[in-house]
């Protein structure tokens, strides 16, 4: 009797475990059709590849744009002011500053955007309004398995894990307003997409660990100098689990926080809102400008990528959680010491100090200016 009970449960199990295969395989391939039916809406007949422009990208996002609530698009609520929009009084270079800013900021979590919008949206300019431009793409982000993780994954997690990673991209966007006179300026809001990267116009929907991820991504708040502040300078700020090698156990990872500096060009207009991002390593020691891209969306090399291990491993040993950042490889264009910008802004006759934006808009000039590499040195000698 407890041999036909037990075959029969197996005979039952059996036929349930195949019903949810079936039934998963549907639905991926449901979803499948309805990003593949929103993608051909958005290009409207059009292809995109890596010679696509930044001008025909954002012409595709137009039109589609038009048709989605802000809601859905990843732009929520009222215009905000530039006198509304939180500040920082600071650049926060040492750890108690950026602690506290980073506290602070907790309700300023960037934002993951749902399946299935546009991964760009349409930009709006209109005079004498006070006008939200749009999300415009600003870091591009691409995560890889960790060499010295592999050999403790089960393989076929390893395999999944992989080619999940290397066949999607994640791209942190903030969303940019102009006032009554054309002034553009960056708000609080952020968002990210996520996306698969041989499909670059629509977003998919994301594991937990990215989603995890994205959320320590916060906006500190608009930089001000000396109460001033004209909205050009967003401070970002991400948080992460650094592996350490000189550690181990529980204590092998630890809390790494960096800034990301999106700085608007002086000559940035409404139609043309561009901007350079500048971000930190080694805790804020460095300044890196990344690379712009021409097309960020397309570009094969990132702007950031991140090596991952995952300390923890869930339903029955296979899905990954708790991922651990070891490694994180910045797209440079020019580096600048944080100590060199520092002493920028503190020596010489007050009127002649450069601010932190002055230093942004002329990075390359001071980057390059080797009497202050020497003045520096002779600085911090003494």
């Amino acid at each position: 009797m407890s041999n036909t009970l037990l075959k029969v449960a197996s005979g039952i199990l059996l036929i349930a475990v195949a019903a949810m295969i079936a039934f998963g395989v549907y639905r991926e391939k449901q979803i499948r059709t309805d990003l593949q039916q929103r993608e051909a809406a958005l290009t409207d007949s059009q292809t995109i590849d890596e010679n696509t422009t930044a001008d025909e990208l954002s012409k595709l996002g137009d039109g589609a744009a038009a048709n989605i609530p802000a809601l859905a698009a990843g732009i929520i609520g009222d215009v905000p002011t530039l006198e509304t929009i939180p500040k920082v009084d600071a650049f926060p270079w040492r750890d108690a500053l950026a602690n506290r800013l980073y506290s602070n900021a907790r309700s300023r979590r960037c934002g993951m955007l749902i399946p299935g919008l546009p991964v760009r949206s349409g930009l709006q300019h209109r005079e004498g309004r006070l006008t939200t431009i749009g999300r415009i793409p600003a870091i591009s982000i691409s995560l890889e398995l960790d060499e010295s993780a592999k050999d403790k994954m089960p393989r076929i997690t390893q395999v999944q894990t992989e080619n999940y990673l290397a066949k999607h991209r994640l791209v942190i966007e903030p969303i940019l307003y102009h006032d009554r006179r054309g002034t553009v300026y960056f708000g609080t809001d952020c968002r990210a997409a996520f996306f698969e990267k041989d499909r670059p116009l629509v977003t998919v929907k994301s594991e937990a660990m990215i989603d995890q991820s994205v959320g320590n991504f916060l906006a500190l708040g608009l930089f001000q100098d000396q109460g001033e502040c004209d909205g050009r300078t967003l401070i970002m700020s991400f948080r992460y689990a650094q592996s350490d090698p000189t550690l181990t156990g529980l204590d092998a990872a630890k809390k790494t926080t960096e800034c990301l500096i999106l700085h608007l060009r002086p000559d940035a207009t409404p139609d043309n809102p561009i901007f350079d991002v500048f971000a930190t390593t080694e805790g804020r020691q460095q300044i890196h400008q990344l690379v712009r891209s021409s097309n960020l969306l397309t570009d094969p090399t990132t702007s950031i990528r991140a090596g991952v291990r995952f300390d923890r491993f869930v339903m029955m040993g296979l899905y990954p959680a708790s991922p651990v950042v070891t490694d994180v490889r910045l797209n440079t264009d020019r580096t600048m010491p944080s100590a060199k910008a520092q002493l920028l802004m503190r020596q010489g006759p007050a009127d002649d100090r450069p601010g932190l934006q002055d230093i942004l808009d002329d990075f390359a000039g001071y980057v390059a200016d080797d009497s202050i590499d020497a003045r520096l040195l002779e600085t911090f000698s003494n």
